[in-house]
């Protein structure tokens, strides 16, 4: 099996979650069939993770297997910063970052490296998930929605019977993609953001940025976004392919590793603002304040979930014209 056909390093940053974490490898060696590499980063976990991890045996199709384990956490941004860094010993030409708390369908890597091949311009490929903006075919609730009303107690199989209601996987992702929008999705950047939660990325595009992760960003939060529109700014397209669904279980490792997630977010939102305050500003300043109060209440706007996130955490806009200022 020649190197020649391994395009792909896969990076799953691990912190705790176990169950979880087993339900994610176990879903991507059933789901990708051609040679890839694989890299587990684990960012100190203490439940049974690292013992797991250290007798994983990988198909025959995963190449390469590299394990790192890091005695303090370093955050998912430095996790997968190291990830990347594998990614250029190996000599991949994509970095698929994924979470730990992840369920693929069939034959998603194959489909995602075959649009990046497609169009070299795309910096970065994610995937549908459950938001805000997704329809679920079974209940009157958003994808998330569902997610968010799942019992905290469930464990992972009944947490999935829970959201499929029931369905096999086949046929929930059938009924899925008969109610939403199933299109390769070029991002605005500014506002919007492709989340790394599982994401395929133009390593060529990240040499040219100089990371996956900006380091000023610790433990967790903002630096999805930073990527958008760092590899936006350098001339790359980012984009979102709803042909593919991800199914996102949602900050397991946060919940199981008690982490102050409002308190990182709003730290890092804060450096986020000061490092691209000038883009938003301008941004902003294409709009009247009538559109700007309209995009920044309507929950159902996809442009502006993001800096309507990060206006309820920082408030940088107070309803009122925002120019543009210099620093």
């Amino acid at each position: 099996m020649g190197e020649n056909l391994v395009k792909t390093n896969i990076v799953v940053v691990c912190w705790n979650a176990l169950e979880y974490t087993k339900t994610t490898i176990d879903s991507l060696f059933k789901t990708v069939k051609h040679p890839f590499y694989l890299t587990i980063i684990d960012n100190s976990s203490t439940d049974g993770t690292v013992k797991y991890l250290e007798k994983l045996k990988v198909p025959q199709n995963c190449v390469g297997f590299h394990l790192t384990l890091n005695k303090d956490n370093v955050g998912y941004g430095g996790a997968v910063n190291q990830g990347y860094e594998i990614s250029k010993q190996l000599g991949a030409e994509y970095t698929c970052i994924c979470n730990n708390d992840l369920l693929f369908e069939n034959g998603w890597l194959t489909h995602l490296e075959k649009v990046l091949i497609s169009d070299e311009n795309i910096g970065i490929l994610s995937t549908m998930r459950p938001s805000v903006h997704i329809t679920h075919p079974y209940y009157e609730l958003t994808a998330k929605e569902v997610v968010d009303s799942t019992p905290a107690e469930y464990s992972v199989s009944e947490e999935i019977d829970y959201f499929t209601k029931g369905r096999t996987w086949i046929e929930f992702l059938e009924d899925l993609k008969k109610i939403n929008d199933t299109r390769l999705i070029t991002l605005k950047c500014p506002p919007e953001v492709a989340v790394t939660f599982c994401a395929l990325v133009n390593n060529r595009a990240i040499e040219k940025i100089g990371h996956l992760a900006d380091p000023q960003f610790e433990k967790y939060g903002s630096e999805d976004a930073d990527l958008s529109w760092s590899l936006n700014k350098a001339g790359y397209k980012c984009c979102i392919d709803n042909r593919i669904y991800t199914h996102h279980f949602r900050h397991k490792s946060i919940t199981a590793s008690n982490l102050d997630r409002a308190k990182y977010l709003k730290m890092n939102n804060r450096l986020f603002f000061k490092k691209w305050s000038n883009e938003i500003y301008s941004f902003l300043s294409r709009y009247t304040n009538d559109e700007l109060r309209q995009k920044f209440n309507e929950e159902n706007d996809n442009d502006f979930w993001f800096l309507r996130f990060l206006n309820n955490n920082i408030q940088f806009w107070n309803g009122e014209k925002v120019m543009v200022t210099k620093r």
